[in-house]
């Protein structure tokens, strides 16, 4: 079975959106954004190797750290 992996953080959607966007990544993360500051990370041992999930984790690190969140909208305009 899957699992949930959640990590809140004040900016979440906007480190969401940075996930999303194919530009700043090197890796393709699709996040689900929680109302009001959850990214959750859908985790399924079949597809998902230690590797998916250190990279990821690497990426939401490197979107917090150095602020790259801040060029996008904190505006909540749809569903992630």
């Amino acid at each position: 079975r899957g699992s949930h992996v959640s990590i809140c953080h004040p900016e979440a959607y906007r480190i969401c959106q940075a996930l999303i966007d194919p530009e700043e990544g090197k890796y393709t993360v699709i996040p689900d954004f929680r109302a009001p500051d959850v990214i959750r990370l859908g985790l399924v041992s079949l597809y998902n190797s230690f590797s998916d999930v250190y990279h990821t984790v690497r990426e939401i690190e490197m979107i917090a750290r150095l602020g790259i969140y801040e060029k996008y909208s904190s505006d909540i305009t749809g569903v992630t």
